[in-house]
């Protein structure tokens, strides 16, 4: 079977790097898979030949290569403290004539944004994130972005994004001290679906805790959704009461 052959590019472009290894790593979504890769990065240009024995779906192999791409360069991050980053921007597979450029959006996340008024909307959630308060909206939105960008973590990022929520929550209500206090007021005031909220939660306890496998393994694209509901939830509840420059 022709390899997978991925290509990419090492950031910032200015901090030339020069890699050449061979790598061979069991997934944390997949532990039974393992993945042989030569990765080779010449003046931040990334190429990846990938040898399989059974046709991959794309977006999930891509998931598994920069698995372990990143890997790679957290350790040399650790050893040199330059923290690059990389983006895979196309594969090849000349016998299953797989020839796909890849985008930045999360197809799950995006079909259901089409039509957003960007200026409009933006405008809305940059109010949210002024003041004391909107701190805690900011790390929300920073640790969504996250759960995009590494798939296998995407339970984890979204479940401390909404804990964000819940300490803005908090705050914004005056509810010290007791966190079980805090996680009740967050659901009633909220409306958030309990149910979604437990899944989130349980895929993210084994990551949340230094495991690499989450007690219920969930799909990205359903921990996604699910996530950006809470999170749309949330803001449209004290959007009313920001804009007027009411505190509930």
């Amino acid at each position: 079977m022709d390899p997978y052959i991925f290509y990419g590019v090492v950031l910032p472009e200015r901090a030339t790097l020069n890699l050449h290894f061979k790598t061979k790593t069991a997934l944390s979504t997949r532990l039974n898979s393992m993945i042989s890769s030569k990765v080779d990065i010449l003046l931040n240009q990334i190429v990846v030949w990938v040898d399989v024995e059974e046709v991959w779906n794309v977006l999930h192999l891509k998931h598994a290569v920069a698995q372990q791409i990143s890997n790679y360069l957290a350790m040399i991050t650790f050893l040199t403290g330059y923290a690059y980053e990389f983006h895979l921007t196309r594969v090849l597979n000349r016998g299953l004539e797989v020839d796909q450029v890849f985008g930045i959006d999360m197809p799950a996340i995006a079909a259901i944004r089409q039509g957003i008024d960007i200026e409009t909307e933006g405008v809305a959630l940059r109010e949210l994130t002024v003041g004391l308060e909107g701190v805690y909206i900011q790390r929300c939105l920073a640790d969504l972005v996250q759960a995009i960008r590494h798939p296998g973590d995407a339970a984890f990022y979204c479940y401390r994004a909404i804990e964000a929520l819940r300490i803005h929550c908090a705050v914004w209500h005056n509810l010290k001290g007791d966190k079980a206090v805090q996680w009740e007021h967050f659901k009633d005031f909220s409306g958030c679906n309990v149910d979604h909220l437990k899944e989130i939660k349980m895929g993210a306890d084994g990551p949340r805790h230094g495991d690499v496998l989450s007690v219920a393994p969930l799909d990205q694209s359903d921990v996604l959704t699910k996530a950006w509901a809470l999170v749309d939830g949330y803001f449209a509840r004290i959007k009313p009461a920001v804009r007027a420059g009411a505190m509930q």
